[in-house]
């Protein structure tokens, strides 16, 4: 959706995904997901994985503004488009590289304490496990574990197949409420 003059909305699809990225914490924060964001930038809590996800919603937004203004399909379709794109670039890719081998919630880095959806995972020199809230731990290599019978499992790496999919889902909602709302906020403001 672009206006009249052929412009990109960037009001819109920063308003847009804001939106998507505040909807989208609450799951992420249900799960624990949010320490495992804030190892981006060196933490490991909840506030600051809130504060970098909605930084990061909002490089997305940009981005959303001029994937919409490519695409000619109804708003809806290319938030979900753009949902799964996200989760593509994001946990499968980024984020590996940005936490040190792990997932977005995925272990972290060597000699580190992880929280996970289920509790505290803490670690000692490459790996060693000295305490799981739920589940077993094995470690792998230094700095990594795979967490195994665990119902709670991982929310986005680790955690198999069934937890692959609720991180594709949630994505896949950011994308659908970005798409939604990037189309009500260009009306008004076109």
């Amino acid at each position: 959706m672009t206006s009249s003059k052929g412009k990109i909305n960037f009001k819109a699809g920063i308003i847009a995904s804001l939106v998507g990225g505040l909807i989208m914490a609450i799951p992420m924060g249900m799960m624990g997901s949010l320490p495992g964001i804030a190892t981006m930038v060196g933490s490991d809590t909840a506030v600051v994985g809130f504060i970098v996800h909605m930084v990061i919603s909002l490089i997305f937004g940009i981005a959303f503004s001029v994937f919409a203004s490519m695409i000619k399909l109804n708003p809806a379709v290319i938030g979900l488009i753009f949902g799964v794109i996200i989760w593509v670039i994001g946990p499968l890719l980024l984020m590996p590289m940005l936490t040190g081998g792990a997932g977005a919630c995925g272990t972290a880095a060597c000699g580190t304490a992880e929280k996970s959806a289920c509790g505290t995972v803490e670690k000692s020199a490459c790996g060693t496990v000295k305490k799981s809230a739920c589940g077993t731990v094995d470690k792998s290599a230094c700095g990594t574990a795979a967490v195994t019978s665990n119902a709670c499992g991982n929310p986005c790496a680790g955690g198999g197949a069934s937890a692959m999919l609720l991180s594709l889902a949630t994505h896949l909602l950011y994308g659908l409420i970005t798409g939604v709302t990037f189309k009500m906020v260009a009306r008004k403001t076109a």
